[in-house]
């Protein structure tokens, strides 16, 4: 059963970077980091809304008891994201654009906004311009530079 979830998840990886491709119109090189985005996206995706054969509800559903209900952006599409650490002023913007990268466990989207600069926020808008090739392929930062460090205690 666990071979079985991890070629599924594997495949919508395939396929979330097959869908990027052909919108920004570039082929992705083999170790750009927006592929391991792609694979952290596909499994969130699969926790989600996979619904399993035998019991018929997905694993998300069988922890919290309801059906994942919040909107989702497609994978690499150009987004404004609400910046919380940005000191609101009069003529200071409190939205931020990047490439729409998935979301966490927490449930906030991750946005790339920089080439060396992932930022984590609860509220997105599209745009009008949906999709940046420069951008896509300027992602240098992957996921396992973004796991916050957990002290531990002796």
């Amino acid at each position: 059963m666990a071979g079985r979830a991890i070629q599924t998840v594997r495949n919508l990886q395939k396929t979330l970077v097959i869908q990027l491709e052909h919108e920004i119109q570039r082929q992705l090189p083999a170790k750009q980091a927006v592929r391991y985005w792609a694979a952290a996206h596909s499994s969130w995706l699969y926790n989600r809304f996979h619904t399993h054969s035998a019991v018929k509800i997905s694993p998300n559903q069988a922890v919290h008891g309801k059906p994942y209900k919040n909107r989702v952006a497609c994978f690499g599409q150009i987004v404004l994201g609400l910046d919380a650490k940005a000191k609101i002023g009069k003529y200071k913007p409190a939205w931020r654009q990047g490439v729409w990268l998935g979301k966490d466990a927490a449930d906030q989207d991750i946005l790339r906004t920089g080439s060396q600069s992932i930022t984590r926020t609860k509220a997105i808008r599209r745009t009008s311009h949906m999709w940046c090739a420069e951008e896509v392929m300027g992602i240098e930062i992957g996921p396992w530079n973004t796991i916050r460090a957990i002290p531990i205690r002796l």
